[in-house]
């Protein structure tokens, strides 16, 4: 359901996940785009223990990232 009311025709709810992480990953903005994909921070990652909250406009420059190169402006 995901995938069509994106506009994919095919693959799966797990391909979209891979092509967000791998393209969001362009951005460098690492934090950001594991917050988006909802992934939780392992109890040995320090860094990640210590990160209060990543500010709106590193997680709007991934989706506008990502949605630039889905629309094919990459």
């Amino acid at each position: 359901m995901t995938r069509r009311a994106a506009g994919v025709e095919k693959g799966t709810f797990y391909d979209l996940r891979r092509a967000f992480q791998t393209v969001g990953a362009e951005t460098l903005e690492y934090r950001a785009v594991s917050f988006i994909m909802g992934h939780t921070v392992s109890e040995k990652d320090m860094s990640g223990r210590y990160t209060v909250e990543i500010p709106d406009e590193r997680i709007k420059k991934v989706c506008d990232h990502v949605r630039k190169w889905y629309r094919g402006g990459k």
